[in-house]
């Protein structure tokens, strides 16, 4: 039987307890490699989680220390409901606002920093259509790593008689992810619905829900439920109805959670 030959450990190089010792033959010869158990058990392993929220264009995340790789979502800022005018001659039934988009992205190679933005949250404002959500933005050229979605529409207005039974204002487009990108589109406001002077009824659209992200906010029904602002993050407003001079309900604003690991 030929002499088997055994490479790989040396004295420079010798193994230690608790190593893992991994055996390769090629022909008569064997070598041995060394690992570490403990060094092996800690790739790859989630080593924190940052939840970033400020929607200034300027703000900077800096991986945590032995970042090798990350995960990112981002979640767009949700729109806002529309308010009526509190015309007493009119029955209103406000859409609510869209919600924002979701995009996941994952980073094998992280640069030392990065720009990012949360998009804002739609705005209601009195007697108007609701203000648009902001997209959430995530790196720049220089890093190669420019990845954004987008925040949901407001909710529209409309005037009307309310002598007959008829849909209402149109709810606000949700937020749609840019092309290339892995993610979802954010719900579309509901449309608000408004009867005739019999029944009265005049119930403002709920906003849409953000995927991964907040509960679109409940309309108006009446003078028994006042329109709630979509949750967090990335949730759509409710949209105002009656006659009673209501505010509807605003978006909310988009955030980026980031999965690092070592």
């Amino acid at each position: 039987m030929a002499d088997t030959k055994i490479s790989g450990l040396t004295s420079g190089n010798p193994a230690q307890t608790g190593d893992l010792l991994a055996i390769a033959r090629s022909g008569s010869s064997l070598s041995v490699t060394a690992s570490s158990i403990a060094a092996l058990a800690t790739a790859g392993k989630l080593i924190n989680i940052q939840v970033l929220t400020s929607t200034s264009s300027n703000s900077t995340y800096t991986p945590t220390a032995g970042t090798t790789s990350f995960v990112a979502e981002l979640i767009g800022g949700g729109g806002a409901g529309a308010s009526n005018n509190g015309n007493a001659n009119n029955k209103y039934a406000e859409g609510g606002g869209g919600a924002g988009a979701w995009v996941c992205y994952f980073n094998s190679s992280p640069a030392a920093s990065y720009l990012y933005s949360c998009g804002t949250a739609g705005a209601a404002v009195a007697n108007a259509s609701g203000g648009s959500g902001g997209n959430t933005i995530f790196g720049n050229a220089s890093n190669n790593c420019a990845y954004g979605n987008a925040g949901g529409g407001g909710g529209a207005t409309a005037v009307g008689n309310g002598t007959t039974t008829q849909s209402g204002a149109a709810g606000g487009t949700g937020g749609v992810v840019n092309t290339g990108l892995f993610g979802f589109n954010g719900q579309d406001g509901e449309p608000g619905f408004r009867s005739n002077n019999a029944s009265n009824v005049q119930v403002g659209g709920p906003g849409g829900s953000a995927p991964r992200g907040g509960q679109g906010g409940v309309g108006q029904v009446g003078s028994f439920v006042s329109p709630k602002s979509g949750g967090n993050y990335g949730g759509g407003g409710g949209g105002a109805a009656g006659n009673n001079n209501t505010i509807a309900g605003s978006g909310a604003q988009g955030v980026i959670i980031i999965y690092e690991f070592s």
